[in-house]
């Protein structure tokens, strides 16, 4: 790698950690687009060590009532806020992080090809929502070619009786090719079994 595509790179994930958008996922397409050579996961991990850091810092005081509350848990005081925070936090890591350890081999062989990708998208109808985000979601769709084009899930959420018209938001989608699913859920579902199979 080069210092211009680790600066690019570093930029990229620092800009992407903190939105609701997939960082590690530009940290394959980036190189996909601009033709450089995949950075491996390694690298990927090295960055997102950096936005850890980013976080402990801007959270430090919260971090230490957590480590004081791991000092309550070892002496017995389970029921203090810190000690149950601390508790909940260090067993809710526990299975991604032994997902993290049993599935690191295939996610690096299956999931880090720009091939495989899967936009999941929330549509939100209802007064104060976009006039007609079915109609603005396709006009940028149309914008990638068909040959690149990701396959695109998306979750409706409103009713027939919201401005935008439910029916009719999940009609165009349908037409244009975007997986509807019923909720959040099964959208999510339907994107992890669609990036599985590929």
């Amino acid at each position: 790698m080069t210092t211009l595509q680790i600066v690019v790179l570093a930029i990229v994930q620092g800009l992407t950690e903190f939105l609701p958008i997939s960082s590690s996922g530009h940290l394959v397409i980036v190189p996909y687009l601009v033709d450089w050579t995949d950075q491996g996961l390694a690298f990927d991990v090295a960055v997102h060590f950096g936005s850890l850091l980013a976080v402990c810092a801007f959270f430090r005081d919260d971090i230490m009532g957590l480590l004081r509350g791991g000092v309550r848990i070892l002496g017995g005081d389970f029921k203090s806020p810190q000690a149950y925070m601390a508790l909940a936090i260090g067993l809710g890591t526990i299975p991604a992080a032994a997902a993290g350890l049993m599935f690191a081999g295939w996610i690096e062989l299956n999931l880090r090809d720009p091939a495989v990708m899967v936009i999941l998208l929330d549509v939100v109808l209802g007064y104060g929502a976009y006039q007609d985000p079915a109609g603005a979601l396709l006009e940028t769709i149309a914008t990638v070619p068909a040959e690149s084009r990701p396959l695109i899930v998306a979750s409706v959420c409103g009713t027939d009786a919201d401005p935008q018209n439910r029916s009719a938001q999940v009609s165009s989608l349908a037409q244009q090719g975007v997986v509807v699913a019923n909720s959040n859920a099964e959208a999510a579902r339907w994107a992890l079994r669609i990036a599985s199979d590929d």
